[in-house]
């Protein structure tokens, strides 16, 4: 071993003992593990190897950059033959697929593939359009209501520069007739073209029973809790924008969050919109940034690992289910009462309909609803119960509640698909829906 691989070995050495013996020798200030002794002595151990290996340290560095290098140009490849095929497959038709061959997971991605899409010609232009508004996550941070989509235009899903979804026909002119909407995605029209939402069925009804002009304005967003919504009614009435109706569709935002986090009134995904705002990654910023790739979603769909399968919190934690759909009634209950005192300051009226949703609903279910119900039931244990302890709190308050209307049973003598998803529903879903609003506040008659 010549001189200078000495010094090298010796020298790697002392480093390398400064990390280990870095609180005795007063190099920190503490005795537990830090990133500086790490770096100590990963640094010591580095240069004791290349002093022990000498000039083969340079073939060994070769021949591992080379063998890096080859295995980032095929992942940069992989990924890029990924991505091209996930685009052109947008493109292409797709086949039906039997529901039970299919991995629904969340049903997010199986979907689409649903034989109810395959029989509609708007739904490859939607289901393109939906991935690159939605799933993509083009999303803008707005104050108080955290995020909102851009602005974004297509043949069947169109927002607005204000982050609201097109509402076909509406007439927003002065004197005219002003219905706002809220709620999240079923509200907002996940799964369905822009004259398919419950808003657009509601603008088409009261367009046909209006003399005058009608404006009905879709303010929901995907994944909003109620608190949500309320904050941007108030924020719609500071600006001057009053209406004379506003309707809320909730239930499933608000007990999902609660689901999520063990504690009703925060929105969904907390603990990742925290990360964010206290600049700390929710895992390892490695395995975040590799779980964003379509290899790392392939091989993890190869070795049969669900992208999403969120743990039931509340119920590691220990806490009740029934304590918990207390928590998420009273918020819900709480957010009616601020949005009624609006109501009775400003001069609007405000009703609110508690959401059913697959694994609560009564309806008949057919088979792929009752695979959808299968897979979800797996993948969020315990949401069920939590869901029907809530929705049976609601229900109680809405004898006594003027305004307040459980619709749990809207489904009830449906015998074909109505649930896309555990939560989403058809364009005709949407439609019974609308009438059941239609009719409990503006009544049948003409």
């Amino acid at each position: 071993m010549q001189t200078w691989q000495k010094t090298l070995v010796g020298v790697g050495g002392l480093i390398l003992l400064a990390g280990i013996f870095a609180y005795p020798l007063g190099l920190s200030a503490s005795p537990g593990f830090s990133t500086g002794k790490a770096a100590l002595m990963v640094g010591g151990l580095a240069l004791i190897g290349t002093g022990a290996l000498g000039r083969k340290t340079l073939d060994l560095y070769k021949t591992t950059a080379i063998l890096l290098l080859n295995t980032l140009v095929m992942f940069v490849v992989l990924e890029m033959g990924l991505a091209l095929a996930a685009r052109l497959g947008d493109f292409l038709p797709r086949a039906p697929q039997p529901t039970q061959e299919r991995d629904l997971r969340y049903v997010d991605e199986g979907r689409e593939d649903l034989p109810y899409f395959q029989s509609q010609d708007w739904a490859q232009d939607y289901w393109r359009e939906y991935h690159a508004a939605w799933d993509d996550r083009d999303l803008s941070y707005q104050p108080y209501v955290i995020w909102r989509n851009r602005f974004f235009e297509g043949k069947t899903l169109n927002i607005d520069m204000q982050g609201r979804r097109l509402t076909p026909g509406a007439t927003c002119v002065p004197g005219a007739y002003r219905v706002f909407t809220f709620g999240g995605s079923t509200m907002w029209g996940t799964g369905v073209p822009d004259w398919g939402t419950i808003p657009a069925f509601l603008q088409a009804a009261l367009s046909e029973r209006m003399t005058q002009p009608v404006c009905v304005v879709n303010y929901a967003e995907q994944g909003w809790v109620s608190t949500q919504s309320v904050a941007q009614l108030a924020l719609a009435l500071r600006d001057g924008e009053t209406p004379d109706v506003v309707i809320f569709y909730d239930g499933n935002n608000d007990a999902f969050a609660a689901y999520q986090s063990g504690a009703a009134g925060g929105p969904q995904n907390l603990d990742s919109l925290l990360a964010r705002f206290e600049a700390r990654p929710p895992v390892s910023p490695w395995l975040a940034l590799a779980s964003q790739t379509r290899t790392y979603r392939l091989l993890a769909r190869v070795a049969g690992q669900p992208n999403d399968q969120p743990a039931p919190p509340f119920q590691a934690a220990g806490i009740d289910a029934g304590a918990l759909a207390d928590q998420i009634a009273q918020t819900y209950l709480g957010n009616l009462q601020v949005v009624q005192a609006l109501a009775d300051d400003y001069g609007f009226e405000a009703y609110f309909f508690w959401q059913t949703i697959l694994l609560v609903d009564g309806k008949p279910l057919t088979a792929e609803e009752q695979s959808i119900k299968q897979v979800a039931d797996n993948v969020y244990p315990g949401y069920a119960g939590l869901y029907r302890a809530a929705s049976q709190r609601i229900a109680e308050a809405s004898r006594t509640r003027p305004g307040l209307h459980a619709i749990m049973d809207v489904f009830a003598d449906q015998t074909d698909l109505v649930f896309i998803d555990p939560f989403h529903v058809t364009v005709e879903g949407n439609q019974l829906i609308a009438s059941e609003m239609f009719a409990t506040i503006w009544g049948t008659g003409k």
